[in-house]
């Protein structure tokens, strides 16, 4: 039976989740190993020939095993036997540290119990606690007899006296143990076998460490892949001087360059040689060059593998200089963005910015912009200037007094805190005071709103209805006097 079949068979003697061996025998294999057989008389002594050859067959065994836990059950019952030992326990050891560590029984893969979490079999030891807190701290192999009151541990049997503990060592760290029960005294030949062992089981350990990194290495691979199937597809790579190194699969969908054409050739002319101005290659060249992190927004033209072969589009270019970590070479990382329905609805609202701005200056009315919060003056349109005789520029930040008069201010304050309050707009008259007399104002206040619904400006439309007022009064008055008139008229005289 081959050492990785042995540890991965669930009948075998030694495949437990605490691996104890009772009754120590000996059995021979077929490359001459000595191992345990619980029907064989015990091993008495090993020879210094006979253990050298055993260390050679052990250390071969060692070699072969894929794992630290199959270095630990091929070692463990092997070590027992020619230790003369009770039992074995195997121990995982976690956080390590100068005020101690936590020790548990290991669990074997593919075992019932490997993803339970038994806090009974748990235990903390500290460095002066020998021999296995010893052994952890001093990173070598400690046998002590146990006093009378030592706590008792979850994987020592009644009826142990003395323990043998073997750390495994990674990264100047224990990570693992073995303890043997009640051992024999060892010899130095035994001695030395135990400290290559350890070797062995060190080196299986920081395997495993390799192991597992590479694993979450190439987790983290195949989600930055996915990313960049999903996401990069304008990606490309250029060196340094700007020449195409690799391109995404997925670029002749951005840009309407296939990649297997592109490589090898300058950005710059692949993306922009076909432009009507020149000088966006030579400016996108020097970008490149420089080696400046940089966006940039172009128009250029799709190549010759697109559907609209020629067709001009907006391209944004965002590049970022790296260094590969195995060469140590620049690159510059480039994602290219198709941008034309971005522009498109960009120029959209600066037309209607425009035409907004033009009937706002011409529309025969004045209007004055407030902010929300302290209802200071932001803007005028054309009309209020002319009306108020103010310059935009000038009353940003004034408040109404300084704009149309003192007083009119509090006259107003109600009716603004009413506009912002609500989502209607809020129509009243007050009368400004000016050198020709007070002129009455026809208002009305109009609360803009952001995406949050937070007041942010409040619009003022005003109107100065004096005239009109004073032509409504007179012609009241006119009725007045000619109902007068009708009246003192004999009553047989009639007007048509």
């Amino acid at each position: 039976m081959s050492p990785t079949d042995a540890a991965r068979t669930t009948d075998h003697p030694w495949s437990l989740d605490i691996c104890v061996g009772t009754g120590p025998g000996r059995l021979a294999e077929e490359d001459g190993l000595i191992t345990m057989s619980g029907s064989d008389a015990p091993l008495e002594s090993v020879s210094d020939e006979q253990a050298q050859t055993q260390a050679l067959l052990l250390s071969r065994r060692l070699h072969l095993a894929t794992s630290l836990q199959e270095g630990l059950c091929l070692v463990a019952p092997v070590l027992s036997l020619w230790l003369r030992a009770s039992g074995s326990g195997l121990l995982r050891v976690s956080d390590w540290s100068e005020d101690g560590a936590l020790v548990q029984p290991w669990a074997l893969q593919d075992s019932p119990t490997e993803e339970l979490i038994d806090l009974g079999q748990m235990a903390t030891t500290h460095a002066s606690e020998a021999p296995l807190g010893t052994a952890l701290a001093l990173l070598r192999p400690v046998v002590a007899v146990l006093p009378p009151h030592a706590p008792a541990r979850p994987w020592r049997p009644a009826g142990v006296h003395a323990v043998l503990a073997l750390p495994v060592i990674h990264r100047h760290c224990a990570v693992a143990a073995i303890e043997f029960h009640n051992p024999a005294e060892s010899t130095p030949m035994l001695r030395q076998l135990l400290e290559l062992v350890g070797l062995h089981l060190g080196h299986l350990a920081a395997r495993d460490e390799q192991l597992r990194e590479s694993e979450l290495a190439a987790q983290r691979l195949a989600r930055v892949a996915l990313l960049a199937a999903r996401v990069g597809r304008g990606a490309v790579i250029t060196d340094a001087q700007g020449l195409i190194e690799w391109a995404h699969p997925a670029f002749v969908q951005a840009t309407g360059h296939a990649p297997s054409k592109i490589c090898g050739r300058s950005f710059w002319d692949v993306l922009l040689g076909d432009a009507d101005d020149q000088r966006l290659a030579l400016l996108l060249r020097d970008c490149l060059v420089r080696g400046d992190d940089f966006v940039r927004e172009f128009v250029a033209r799709r190549g010759q593998d697109d559907v609209l072969p020629g067709d001009p589009y907006w391209l944004e270019i965002d590049a970022q200089m790296v260094v590969d970590e195995t060469t140590g070479r620049p690159q510059v990382v480039c994602i290219c963005r198709d941008i034309s329905d971005r522009k498109e609805r960009e120029f959209g609202i600066d037309e209607g910015r425009a035409l907004l701005a033009v009937l706002t200056e011409h529309i025969p009315i004045s209007l004055v912009v407030l902010d929300a919060q302290k209802f200071r003056v932001v803007s005028l349109n054309r009309h209020a200037e002319l009306e108020f005789s103010a310059h935009s520029a000038q009353v940003g930040g004034w408040d109404l007094d300084e704009l149309l008069g003192h007083g009119v201010q509090q006259r107003v304050q109600s009716c603004l805190q009413c506009a912002v309050s609500s989502h209607d707009a809020v129509e009243h008259e007050f009368e400004r005071p000016t050198a020709d007399g007070d002129r009455v104002i026809s208002a009305r206040y109009v609360a803009v709103r952001n995406r949050l619904g937070r007041p942010t400006v409040v619009i003022c439309q005003l109107r100065d209805v004096t005239q009109q007022r004073r032509d409504a009064q007179q012609l009241r008055e006119s009725e007045e006097r000619y109902r007068e008139l009708v009246e003192s008229i004999d009553e047989g005289v009639f007007v048509t």
